[in-house]
């Protein structure tokens, strides 16, 4: 997993929607590719990979920085909620 800086000319500098799946998916041991659904959106004028994974009976929601791969927001919770 390559890790790049975001700089002067961010834009140009962004991890690809592969990366930012293999991000979230480091977080939940056992899931996989299939579990995954995400998009690319923008959070307070930024992109970011915006999406869910769904697994034993539990979604994980998250956005990761399409510039550097940081996980900004992570949100666990049963499906039977």
């Amino acid at each position: 997993m390559k890790n790049k800086k975001a700089g002067a000319g961010a834009s140009a500098s962004q991890i690809s929607e592969s990366e930012a799946r293999q991000i979230a998916l480091q977080k939940v041991p056992g899931a996989s590719d299939s579990d995954v659904r995400m998009k690319l959106d923008e959070e307070d004028g930024r992109p970011v990979y915006e999406g869910k994974i769904i697994y034993k009976d539990m979604e994980y929601e998250f956005e990761i920085d399409t510039t550097d791969g940081t996980v900004l927001k992570w949100k666990e919770e049963s499906v039977f909620d």
